[in-house]
């Protein structure tokens, strides 16, 4: 009897592992699935986007300068930027969006600003930013633009 109370108990060891195992790759992949840049060089806005998207299930990843969101386009696989025009850098917004456009063709690029002409606007659209934000943006936006890119998301 007690060899097989002592194989019971290795069992189930072994199936709550597993059992853990599995919940844990499937919130991984689930967090992996929905990764979501944001590129601004107010920290402010950076916290309140990280804090507010991971609350919502998505990955975040924020950037204050444009070598700093390159640089995390070429180590994820990331469907979609939000992005400050005024970065307070050598490259702008609009440039960024260029460079990420060569980079990745397909990515969904949103610019943001508070203040932008229609030269900018229109510059935006040539370069293949999906839309333009108005600043100050709110989470209800974030989010309204997450679900229709992460439809099956919950």
């Amino acid at each position: 009897m007690p060899d097989a109370l002592q194989t019971g108990r290795r069992s189930l060891g072994a199936l709550i592992l597993t059992f853990e195992k599995v919940r844990s790759e499937q919130g991984n992949h689930a967090m992996e699935e929905k990764p979501v840049l944001v590129v601004d060089d107010e920290n402010q806005i950076l916290t309140m986007c990280r804090k507010a998207l991971s609350r919502n299930g998505y990955l975040p990843f924020v950037a204050r300068s444009p070598d700093a969101a390159m640089k995390i386009l070429q180590e994820k696989n990331i469907p979609v930027a939000f992005i400050d025009l005024h970065l307070h850098s050598r490259t702008d917004g609009v440039q960024l969006g260029r460079q990420i456009r060569k980079h990745d063709p397909s990515i969904q690029l949103y610019a943001m600003s508070g203040y932008a002409s229609q030269e900018m606007r229109v510059e935006c659209e040539q370069v293949g930013f999906t839309r333009f934000l108005e600043k100050p943006v709110s989470i209800h936006q974030f989010l309204s633009i997450l679900q229709d890119i992460f439809p099956d998301f919950e």
